[in-house]
């Protein structure tokens, strides 16, 4: 007869659960779901930088455009409500030359708070308002008055008085009780001014201004002199008369803003704003 062989295996007794052996994970495949969730985790981390990085320049974007829409508005509001005379064209623009390099960066306007002293005359120091890059910060635009000084400015013609007056003028509005700055934005950007070796020699705020008139100095000038006739001046819209002829006074205005707190001043993170302002005025024969 046959022998037959025990089995060795035991099976669960009635009423007691089955239990399965189940096989753990291998060195592969902890080393797969690993690097799985290694690439999800920089994925992740890569989207929220990013959009992180879009808010806050959106941000920026939205600070910059709302100081550059203040300090523009406030320019053109100054110029448009400036006094006026054939001596003093209601403003100038001051120009300052680095290293062969001219920066036309500060705006004088004539803006008495109440009824100017001399309205025929030259304006009184105390009745300018002067729009300017800050001395000790460039980054920052600025807006000055020193009240305590009523003596009278110079002639147009005498730049180097005019020169040594905008020198006072900012060199004291921070030391002057007598002085006052009102600061516009401070997020101008600011370039490097080099020499001709390449070597930084300064740097200067990116606000810039011009000043057109029409018909304009040298046109006068000629007129007064002789050599142009009254008719052929370019009266401003061809309005003129036997005594009196039209002028213009333009000016324009660009500043560039660099976006919130982005410290870079590369040209390409700069945001720029235009504006004008223009008055009328009438010229006597």
């Amino acid at each position: 007869m046959g022998t037959f062989q025990r089995s060795t295996s035991r099976r669960p007794a009635a009423g007691q659960p089955l239990s399965w052996q189940r096989r753990g994970l291998t060195l592969v495949e902890l080393l797969m779901v690993s690097a799985v969730m290694a690439i999800l985790a920089t994925t992740l981390a890569a989207l929220a930088t990013t959009v992180q990085v879009a808010n806050q320049q959106q941000l920026g974007h939205g600070l910059a455009l709302q100081h550059g829409q203040v300090a523009i508005g406030r320019i053109e509001r100054a110029i448009q409500g400036a006094t006026v005379n054939q001596q003093f064209p209601g403003f100038i623009v001051m120009s300052e030359t680095v290293n062969g390099s001219t920066f036309p960066d500060t705006l004088v306007v004539w803006k008495p708070k109440g009824q100017p002293a001399a309205p025929d005359g030259l304006p009184r120091v105390n009745e300018l308002v002067v729009f300017t890059p800050a001395s000790d910060d460039s980054a920052r635009f600025v807006e000055l008055r020193r009240s305590s000084d009523t003596s009278e400015v110079p002639p147009l013609a005498n730049d180097d008085d005019w020169r040594y007056l905008m020198s006072k003028l900012k060199s004291s509005a921070y030391a002057d009780y007598g002085s006052r700055a009102a600061v516009l934005t401070d997020l101008m950007r600011v370039g490097v001014v080099t020499n001709s070796s390449g070597q930084p020699v300064g740097k200067r705020g990116c606000i810039r201004f011009e000043q057109v008139l029409r018909p304009s100095a040298a046109e006068w000038k000629s007129y007064q002199t002789g050599s142009v006739s009254w008719k052929s001046l370019p009266w401003v819209q061809g309005i003129y008369g036997a005594n009196f002829g039209q002028r213009q006074a333009l000016c324009r205005i660009e500043l560039q803003l660099r976006p919130g707190d982005v410290v870079s001043h590369d040209k390409q993170l700069a945001i720029p704003f235009f504006g004008s302002a223009a008055i009328y005025y009438s010229l006597e024969r």
